[in-house]
C-alpha cells in the first residue's frame, strides 16, 4: 500500500510539473516590439484603440500574439472589443415663450406669429366674457428650436409650479408655422421630488427630461393634461443628437506584382485588363480604396483575393469607383475580413482611359479596442508580435461579462501610448517560432510524460503481484 501511495504521489507530481511548462506565463522578451502606455486618472480598467503598428507587426489574424504587462513583467488580464461609432449629444438653451389667455375667458383667442425678425410674438386677442383687469392665465409655453440644425432627441425643463404640485402630465405639441400643431409626446409627466425631513433643504427646481422623436423640429409647445395651474418653466435646454464620428481606420498599400505566367480561372479575359497585387501582412483586411491617378475618372472594377498562388480567385466586391466628387474616390470599400495574401483588380468598364500606370490600392482594417485591468504597479506596456504566442486573450464579452455598460463606463479610462519600450523585447528575432536544435522544453515535457508513463506501468505490475500473494 505504501508503495502505491508514493507512486501515485511522483506521478501527480510530474503531471502538475508538466501542466507548468505547458502553460509557462509569456514575458516581454516573447514579443518583438512594445509601446509603453499611460493610464487615465487611475481607473481600474483602460481602454486604447490598438495603433496601426500592432496590425503591421503582428503575426496573427487574430492578434493572439498580443498581451499588457505591468512594472514587474506580469501580465494582466485583457480582452479586445469591436470599435463603435461614437455618438455625443450637444446641449442648446432654447428661446421660450408663455402662451398666455385672458383670466375668465372663454372666448379668449391667441394668436402667435413670427416677426420679420424672426423672433416669436405672443398676443392675446380678449373675448365678450373677459373681466378687465384680470392678469392673463398662462396657457402654454412655445419653444423656438429653429437655431438648432440637428435632430433633438429630449428637452430638459427648469421648472416650478404656483400650487406646490410635485408630479405634473404634460403634453408636447409641434408645428411648423406657429399654426398647424400636431401632438409629438402625447404624455409625460413632470415630477420633482420633496424632502420628508423637515430639516432637509428644499428641493430647489430641478430639471426634467422630456424624450422626444429623433427629428428636427421649428417650434414645440408645452401644455397641462387636465385641469390645474400650468408649470412655471424658467429655461429649456434642447439636447440634440450630434453625427457619429466615424470610424477610425487603418490604411496600407497593397504593392502592385506582375500578372502570373498561366490564368487562374476563367475570368481572366483578353478584353480586360487585370492589375495584381501582393500584401505581408497576417492581420487581415475589411476595407480596400483605389486612388484613381486622374480627375473625373470612372471605372467599374471587381476586386478578388487568394491566399496562395495555387488556390482560385475568389469574388470580394464588384461596382464603380470614381473621383467626381470631392472624396468619393475615397469611400471605402467595404466586405468581410479577409486574410489573404494576393489580390487583383479586374477593370469591368473604363479601362482605355487607364494610364499603363495602372491603379494605386489600400487595404485597410476598422482597429479594435483593448480593454485591459490595472493589476500591480505602473507603467504598463502593450508587447505585440511574437512567432510562438498563439493563445489569444479573451473576448470583449468575456472579461467583465456580469458588469453593466454603465458601471463599467464610471470605471473604465483611457489610455494613451507614450512611446516604445522595445528594449524588454526580443525584437525581431520573436517574430520567428522558436525552433531551436535543442527544443529542451519541449524535450522536458516529454520525458515527464514517459515517466509518468514508466510509473503507471511499475505501479501495475506491483498490484499484480500483490494479489497473487
Amino acid at each position: 500500500m505504501k508503495t502505491i501511495l508514493c507512486t501515485a504521489s511522483a506521478i501527480g507530481s510530474l503531471l502538475f510539473a508538466s501542466a507548468l511548462l505547458a502553460s509557462a506565463s509569456p514575458s516581454p522578451r516573447d514579443f518583438a516590439r512594445a509601446l509603453l502606455l499611460k493610464t487615465q486618472d487611475e481607473k481600474p480598467i483602460q481602454t486604447l484603440l490598438l495603433p496601426e503598428q500592432v496590425y503591421a507587426t503582428s503575426t496573427t489574424p487574430t492578434l493572439a500574439d498580443l498581451r499588457v504587462f505591468n512594472a514587474a513583467g506580469m501580465a494582466v488580464p485583457h480582452s479586445l472589443c469591436a470599435q463603435h461609432s461614437r455618438q455625443e449629444t450637444l446641449d442648446q438653451a432654447l428661446p421660450l415663450y408663455r402662451l398666455d389667455r385672458a383670466a375668465d375667458s372663454a372666448t379668449a383667442g391667441t394668436d402667435v406669429r413670427v416677426d420679420s425678425g424672426g423672433s416669436v410674438q405672443v398676443r392675446i386677442e380678449a373675448g365678450e366674457r373677459d373681466t378687465v383687469g384680470r392678469d392673463p392665465v398662462l396657457a402654454a409655453h412655445v419653444i423656438d428650436a429653429r437655431q438648432i440644425d440637428l435632430p433633438l432627441q429630449a428637452l430638459r425643463l427648469h421648472w416650478q409650479t404656483e400650487d406646490g404640485s410635485s408630479e405634473i402630465p404634460v403634453r408636447v405639441q409641434a408645428s411648423t408655422d406657429l399654426n398647424q400643431w400636431h401632438v409629438v409626446v402625447r404624455k409625460a409627466t413632470l415630477m420633482q421630488l420633496k424632502a420628508v425631513d423637515a430639516t432637509a433643504t428644499d428641493a430647489s427646481p430641478q430639471r426634467v427630461r422630456i424624450d422626444l422623436p429623433l427629428r428636427q423640429y421649428d417650434y414645440l409647445r408645452i401644455e397641462r393634461i387636465g385641469s390645474g395651474p400650468h408649470p412655471l418653466i424658467s429655461d429649456v435646454i434642447g439636447e440634440a443628437l450630434l453625427p457619429p464620428a466615424a470610424l477610425v481606420h487603418h490604411w496600407y498599400s497593397a504593392d502592385p506584382t506582375p500578372a502570373p505566367d498561366k490564368p487562374a480561372d476563367a475570368h481572366d479575359r483578353s478584353d480586360q485588363r487585370i492589375l495584381y497585387y501582393e500584401t505581408a501582412r497576417k492581420t487581415g483586411a475589411s476595407l480596400a480604396r483605389v486612388a484613381l491617378p486622374a480627375a473625373n475618372m470612372s471605372l467599374r472594377i471587381a476586386l478578388e483575393s487568394r491566399p496562395d498562388s495555387t488556390s482560385g480567385w475568389q469574388h470580394r466586391w464588384q461596382g464603380e469607383v470614381h473621383n467626381l466628387g470631392e472624396t468619393s474616390d475615397r469611400v471605402p470599400i467595404q466586405f468581410p475580413s479577409i486574410n489573404d495574401r494576393l489580390w487583383r483588380l479586374r477593370i469591368l468598364a473604363g479601362a482605355e482611359t487607364l494610364p499603363e500606370a495602372g491603379l494605386a490600392l489600400e487595404l485597410g482594417v476598422v482597429p479594435q479596442v483593448l480593454r485591459f485591468l490595472v493589476q500591480g504597479e505602473p507603467p504598463f506596456t502593450l508587447a505585440y508580435g511574437s512567432g510562438d504566442i498563439t493563445q489569444p486573450g479573451m473576448h470583449c464579452n468575456q472579461l467583465l461579462a456580469d458588469m453593466g455598460a454603465e458601471e463599467r463606463a464610471k470605471l473604465t479610462g483611457v489610455a494613451t501610448v507614450v512611446g516604445e519600450n522595445n528594449e524588454i523585447t526580443g525584437g525581431d528575432a520573436a517574430l520567428q517560432p522558436a525552433e531551436s536544435a535543442l527544443p529542451w522544453q519541449r524535450i522536458l515535457l516529454w520525458l515527464v510524460l514517459l515517466a509518468g508513463a514508466a510509473l503507471l506501468v511499475r505501479m501495475s505490475f506491483t498490484l499484480i503481484r500483490q494479489a497473487g500473494r
